[in-house]
């Protein structure tokens, strides 16, 4: 009966005295520290600056904290090494670190390759845009059906204008007359050997100039190309026969009342003259305008259509002005359509970007190739650049707190403290930032949880200057 008393009393002894310990470490010890410990002055803690002697309610409702004089409190207060820092310098204890999630990089000098991504609009090549004008006075008959938004062969018929002039009768007379003097009038039911078939506004045997026209009945004579060994003066010179001269004047002044080749061609091989002027594309591509309606009276110098060729096409990139600064004439850059996994090829062009005031942008220019008419006019598209820049001390844009005056950065110094630096940036990319001065290379800087520290520093300045 003895014995399990005994053990009930140890038992009780030793829960006893737990709890007598437990008390004293509380509130003993407790008391004894607070007791040591010197309340220096009470701040507002959303604003460091506003500071009171006494405790109260700060303007923002809270309660005002206390800032103590040991180096305990925080980091607030400062031990004799810590007092020959600048000033903002903070201390914070390694537990208070991985409270507020405290990160720590390294300054590091590197060549940095960032990717620009921006927004296009494709744009017709203004060199590959052709406007159809009427030649001459008419009626615009017929309008086959080729409207704004086609596309269209090369060639194809886009309009006839019905003429009365008396000229274009004549020069058509006059042409097939003096093709069939020159024999070069195909017969009935045979193809034309050549005649009329010569590209280009100047027809095959046109008097050059300086060479003898014809005068008083004589033959023309034009230059006969010489070999390379023999002197020019002493080319010898083919005579051109009359009717030849005088069908090449036909064909010059058929043309100059807007009759084509194809047309001429036809005249020729069916030898009945035409009472309309054929309009037909030179190109094969898009139609951007057209401006013409059928029973239509139209002047001479009338815009009928508004071709564009897009085999070749601009795109128009904005782009913000600090990155265009990194985009040079003749870089190579990737276009893609929204939702589309394919890309494509372009260029920057050699004309310098304008600067758009309505979007604060710089309009750049690129230029590429357009298989299969595969982008069309105001078509947005994604734009991507790929520049490489020079080997620079950079950091991450994390690291930066930016104020509008001023950019700081924390520097993380031995035994916990940190120091507030104010830097000089350069260029930002995604997310590293250059730094121009201010940092080393190699120094160890916050990149996370710097704006907690930022307040402390803010609130041991304050207390300086309340002191």
């Amino acid at each position: 009966m003895k014995k399990p008393l005994v053990v009930i009393s140890l038992l009780a002894l030793l829960f006893g005295s737990f709890l007598s310990g437990a008390w004293y470490s509380r509130h003993g010890t407790g008391r004894n520290h607070d007791t040591e410990r010197r309340i220096l002055h009470y701040v507002d803690p959303m604003n460091p600056t506003n500071t009171s002697d006494k405790p109260g309610i700060a303007p923002c409702g809270m309660p005002m904290e206390p800032v103590y004089g040991d180096e305990e409190s925080s980091g607030s207060g400062f031990s004799d090494a810590a007092r020959s820092m600048p000033p903002g310098t903070v201390k914070i204890t390694p537990q208070k670190q991985q409270l507020i999630g405290v990160q720590i990089g390294t300054v590091k000098m590197v060549s940095e390759t960032h990717r620009v991504r921006t927004l296009g609009r494709v744009a017709p090549d203004e060199n590959r845009i052709y406007r159809l004008m009427a030649a001459t006075d008419g009626w615009m008959w017929d309008v086959p059906g080729s409207t704004t938004g086609s596309l269209v062969k090369k060639d194809q018929l886009m309009a006839r204008i019905n003429i009365y002039s008396n000229d274009f009768f004549t020069w058509q007379q006059q042409y097939l007359a003096e093709l069939g003097k020159t024999g070069r009038l195909p017969q009935p039911g045979t193809q034309p050997s050549g005649a009329g078939r010569t590209t280009g506004l100047q027809p095959a045997g046109t008097p050059q100039p300086g060479t003898l026209q014809p005068d008083d009945g004589t033959t023309p004579a034009v230059p006969k190309p010489a070999a390379r060994q023999q002197p020019a003066e002493k080319q010898p010179l083919t005579k051109l026969s009359l009717s030849e001269y005088y069908a090449n004047r036909a064909k010059l002044e058929l043309l100059n009342l807007g009759v084509g080749e194809t047309q001429l061609e036809e005249l020729v091989r069916t030898g009945q003259y035409g009472t309309a002027l054929e309009i037909r594309s030179p190109v094969a591509g898009l139609v951007l305008g057209r401006s013409i309606f059928s029973h239509q009276k139209i002047d001479r110098g009338t815009e009928c259509f508004r071709i564009a060729d897009l085999s070749r096409v601009w795109v128009i990139a904005d782009v913000f002005n600090t990155e265009a600064n990194y985009i040079r004439p003749g870089m190579s850059a990737k276009i893609s359509l929204p939702g589309q996994n394919r890309r494509y090829e372009a260029r920057v062009s050699d004309v310098p970007p304008l600067f758009d005031a309505t979007t604060r942008t710089l309009k750049v220019r690129l230029e590429m190739d357009n298989p299969k008419n595969t982008l069309r006019p105001e078509m947005i598209v994604d734009v991507e650049f790929l520049t490489t820049l020079s080997p620079a001390m950079t950091v991450p844009a994390s690291a930066v707190l930016d104020s509008g005056r001023r950019q700081t950065v924390f520097a993380a110094l031995e035994n916990g403290f940190f120091e507030p630096r104010t830097v000089t940036t350069g260029w930002r990319f995604g997310d590293r930032v250059e730094i121009v001065e201010g940092l080393m290379p190699g120094e160890q800087i916050v990149i996370s949880g710097n704006f907690l520290i930022d307040s402390e520093s803010r609130m041991k300045l304050a207390a300086a200057k309340h002191d």
